[in-house]
């Protein structure tokens, strides 16, 4: 017991011990190694090698804008060519389900080699989406910039998609 006095008996006088529990050597850190390798930081290059192995037309990047009931979802290439365009998704299992099923007829279509999944975080709004595309087997990473922006207008796509691009290339 944590700071519990024993006391021992004797004859002439009476004698006290604390037991003295195990103390916390490691403190527990701000943030976990895995969020840290899931959170696209600055730019590190992680990507360039794989880009390279396959091309940047068989590279696929997946944009995902969070919200609270719905989110939006995009394929394109590494050079920003919209493949799919952008889709909402309902934050159910149905909905997920078709998501990933459109995105492997696409992956399939465009003949995508390797693709990588950025999803904006957003509060907690960006865990479902997350899960899904995890559990389908994707690599899935966070996003700090806002996708949004990438996604209002699919008519321009290669300047529109320069922020997942960037965003995708930070780790």
């Amino acid at each position: 017991m944590l700071g519990s006095v024993v006391s021992i008996l004797s004859p002439k006088e009476t004698v006290e011990m604390v037991k003295i529990g195990k103390t916390r050597t490691n403190k527990p850190r701000s943030r976990s190694q895995k969020f840290k390798k899931a959170v696209l930081g600055r730019p590190q290059g992680a990507i360039q090698k794989r880009v390279q192995a396959v091309g940047p037309e068989k590279f696929g990047i997946v944009a995902v804008d969070c919200a609270k009931a719905r989110s939006k979802w995009m394929l394109t290439d590494f050079y920003g060519n919209i493949l799919n365009p952008p889709t909402n998704v309902e934050h159910d299992r149905s909905s997920f389900q078709l998501a990933m099923l459109t995105l492997k007829q696409a992956v399939e279509k465009h003949d995508i080699k390797d693709l990588i999944v950025a999803v904006e975080m957003t509060g907690t709004y960006h865990k479902p989406p997350m899960r899904a595309f995890r559990k389908a087997g994707y690599e899935t990473r966070l996003s700090e910039e806002e996708i949004e922006t990438t996604m209002s207008d699919s008519t321009s796509s290669r300047t529109r998609t320069a922020g997942i691009r960037r965003t995708v290339q930070q780790r």
